[in-house]
């Protein structure tokens, strides 16, 4: 009686339907332990690049006030319409509710969240 089932067992291929459940739970536990790092990566990334663009913007900003095309009192139009025309468009901000500003005095530029600026950032929309 025994006998039979082992060789019938042995000619049988494939998961069993319990080997595959252990394997899910597996694969359920891992990317779970995972999403969180996940994540934050990517949330990280949006951080990195919206500092990165900020930076190009002050870049263009300074680099332009030292050959002496504009200047900060000139207001926020003519420096958007600067870079606009050096970088195509003004990018968009990668994090939900933040934007570019630039600091009047110095020509700084940060992605700053909107409604939480203090006096002297400007907005470049």
């Amino acid at each position: 009686m025994f006998i039979g089932k082992n060789s019938l067992r042995k000619n049988q291929k494939g998961f069993s339907v319990v080997e595959f459940m252990v394997i899910s739970v597996i694969f359920s536990i891992l990317a779970a332990a995972a999403a969180p790092s996940i994540i934050n990566y990517f949330e990280e990334e949006k951080v990195n690049t919206d500092n990165f663009n900020a930076k190009e913007i002050e870049n263009i900003i300074l680099r332009n006030i030292e050959k002496g095309f504009i200047s900060l009192d000139n207001g926020p139009e003519s420096i958007l319409e600067l870079v606009e025309k050096e970088l195509g468009s003004i990018p968009k901000p990668q994090q939900n509710g933040f934007g570019f500003y630039y600091y009047e005095k110095t020509g700084n530029v940060r992605a700053l969240e909107t409604g939480m600026t203090r006096e002297g950032w400007i907005r470049l929309d």
